[in-house]
């Protein structure tokens, strides 16, 4: 079983709220089944709104507070939402993700206004895909 962010969020829709705390037993019995000791799992991308981008990342966490030495989770992010900056913080220092997963749409890693989060991220000592 793979879940890639676009699985996370057609699971979450089939199972309903509070379904991945169950789920994560099932999750553990296809990854020994295929010889898998650990996964990282990557909440859906949001663009758009912060809510809703912290519910997407709770959703996640559920699944890998099933299993916390099988399964890790990795917050994408998009650093350029306001209030994105906490939320990171919160991720990481609250949530236990390991990471944060970036993709650079429409703005490069490198823009000034960027420093910020990847100077938080540097103090936090968090993975960056």
């Amino acid at each position: 079983m793979f879940f890639a962010p676009a699985h996370i969020q057609k699971r979450a829709a089939e199972w309903g709220p509070g379904a991945f705390e169950a789920k994560a037993p099932e999750v553990l019995r296809h990854l020994d089944a295929n010889g898998v000791e650990r996964m990282i799992v990557i909440s859906e991308q949001e663009r758009v709104s912060l809510p809703e981008m912290r519910r997407k990342l709770l959703a996640t966490k559920a699944l890998f507070d099933g299993a916390p030495d099988r399964l890790a989770g990795l917050a994408w992010l998009d650093p350029r939402l306001p209030g994105a900056l906490g939320l990171a913080r919160e991720a990481i220092q609250d949530m236990g993700f390991a990471g944060i997963k970036i993709i650079p749409d429409h703005f490069y890693v490198y823009e000034e206004r960027s420093e910020p989060f990847w100077a938080l991220l540097d103090e936090l000592g968090a993975s960056i895909l």
